[in-house]
């Protein structure tokens, strides 16, 4: 699954190894890469905003949450 948020990150999540990345552009245009492990699968909804509960990016905590902005586009 891939979505578009309104301030233009593009998440990618593949419930198949609960796997998700994220490639945006900051103000200086420089491109910003994330990604991580799904201890959770998302609800992703046009208009709302998306809690991706992650296990990789805090390796000292047991979880990690992840808000997006809006969602403004989805392709299954």
């Amino acid at each position: 699954m891939k979505f578009t948020t309104e301030n233009g990150s593009v998440y990618t999540l593949d419930k198949g190894t609960m796997r998700w990345s994220r490639v945006a552009t900051e103000n200086s245009g420089k491109i910003r890469k994330e990604f991580g492990t799904l201890l959770v699968w998302p609800e992703v909804e046009v208009g709302k905003t998306v809690y991706l509960c992650d296990s990789t990016i805090a390796p000292h905590c047991s979880h990690h949450y992840v808000f997006t902005s809006t969602v403004v586009s989805k392709e299954d």
